[in-house]
This record gives C-alpha cells, sequence and structure tokens, in this order.
C-alpha cells in the first residue's frame, strides 16, 4: 500500500485483477517484483530511471 500509494481495498482490486501477484495469503504479501512492475506502469520514466534504486528499495521494505 505504501509503495503504491493506494489504499487496501485498490491493492485487493490489483490482486483480482492479476496486476499484483500474492505470494502468500496468510498473512497477505505480494511479490516485490510485481510492485515494481505496477510502479513501472505507472509511471514508466520514473521506473526507467531509477530501475536498480526502487529494486532495491522496495525489496529492502519486504518481509523475509
Amino acid at each position: 500500500m505504501d509503495w503504491l500509494n493506494v489504499t487496501r481495498s485498490y491493492v485487493y482490486a490489483l490482486l483480482r485483477a492479476k496486476t499484483l501477484k500474492a505470494i502468500d495469503h496468510s498473512p497477505l504479501l505480494i511479490s516485490t517484483t510485481s510492485v515494481i512492475n505496477k510502479i513501472g506502469e505507472t509511471y514508466p520514466l520514473v521506473a526507467k530511471k531509477c530501475l536498480s534504486i526502487l529494486d532495491y528499495s522496495v525489496k529492502q521494505d519486504a518481509h523475509p
């Protein structure tokens, strides 16, 4: 939710639309790759210029 700056219900809508990929459902864990891809779809110029920084930052915030 924080990285995409969206509400919880919108995250669930993205999961139903298969835009985001769930790794686990209890607790709900979302693939970092799918989050990065969604950011890239929403902000293509930013993701293109900062892909390595974005990848590192998202993965640092992910649960192990």
